[in-house]
């Protein structure tokens, strides 16, 4: 009987009742769509960071997060390499990094730029590099070619068969500067990166620097994303070398957490500010109801 009433009261005032309904239907709807558009916002500038600029984790000297100088680099023979292909590991691949910042300059333009020496087969699967290019090729190891932003090239007025010149300092102090002809212009992803990186292959950017067989980072890609908190822990427990230390993510780049953190704080406000309003709609609605006249 109550359940009776009730559905007859509802639909008394058929305008009312619908005006309620939908905005309750808006509130939820906006509600989801704002929820799911920052999540894959957050999701998206997360896989560009990890995929084009840290990786998901780090192998690094103990001093390089506080101090990322090319002192802080440390020796690379391939042997950490083969413990982490070891079965029970879950790491899909490595990638062997030395970076740096230099001035790099073209005919009459100069500008500060991050010199990325790598290996670009591993870059390939990390991040299908190759297909970001928009002019020109990539090196191949120890040639003496460079791979520049488009938005640095554009900067220094270089194209595809000019000539960079790479001025900073090496390993220990020393002077570093080089030649390299550009092979090739690429569209990074992240804007900051398309106005000021140069790719050169590992060897040359170890001859360059003079830290022949050193790398500041060695970039670890786990089987599956999800998995990068274990296989860090995995990793931390297996070394025996105290100069060494394994560094995920989102340790690396805590000032992206607190940026996302920021965002969300945003969002939940907004939708609270919208579930008020709704919520004194609806108040207004019931309070009507009751105190009009049978």
């Amino acid at each position: 009987m109550y359940l009776k009433l009730a559905w007859r009261n509802i639909w008394r005032n058929k305008r009312r009742t619908l005006i309620t309904v939908s905005s309750i239907m808006f509130a939820v709807v906006f509600a989801l769509f704002l929820e799911s558009l920052e999540r894959g916002a957050h999701n998206l500038m997360v896989e560009n960071m990890t995929r084009f600029h840290t990786g998901y984790m780090q192998v690094q000297d103990y001093r390089y997060k506080d101090e990322p100088s090319l002192d802080n680099s440390f020796h690379y023979d391939g042997d950490i390499e083969e413990w982490m292909g070891e079965d029970g590991h879950l790491v899909a691949f490595t990638i062997p990094r030395i970076e740096t910042f230099m001035l790099a300059a073209g005919e009459e333009q100069t500008r500060g730029a991050m010199v990325i020496g790598t290996d670009l087969a591993g870059e390939n699967r990390l991040n299908d590099l190759e297909d970001r290019l928009v002019d020109g090729r990539f090196f191949e190891p120890g040639d003496g070619y460079s791979v520049l932003g488009e938005g640095l090239a554009r900067r220094l007025d270089l194209a595809v068969g000019d000539t960079l010149v790479l001025l900073g300092q090496g390993r220990f102090g020393m002077t570093a500067s080089g030649k390299f002809a550009v092979s090739g212009l690429l569209r990074h992803p992240l804007r900051e990166m398309n106005n000021q990186i140069v790719y050169i292959s590992l060897p040359d950017a170890q001859w360059l620097l003079s830290a022949e067989d050193h790398i500041t980072a060695l970039l670890v890609t786990p089987e599956h994303a999800r998995h990068t908190m274990a296989v860090a822990e995995m990793l931390r427990g297996g070394f025996d070398n105290d100069e060494l230390r394994v560094l995920t993510w989102s340790e690396m780049m805590p000032e992206l957490l607190e940026a996302l953190e920021f965002d969300r704080v945003t969002t939940r406000a907004m939708m609270l500010i919208l579930y008020v309003v709704i919520g004194f709609g609806i108040f207004g609605t019931i309070l009507t109801m009751t105190l009009e006249a049978p």
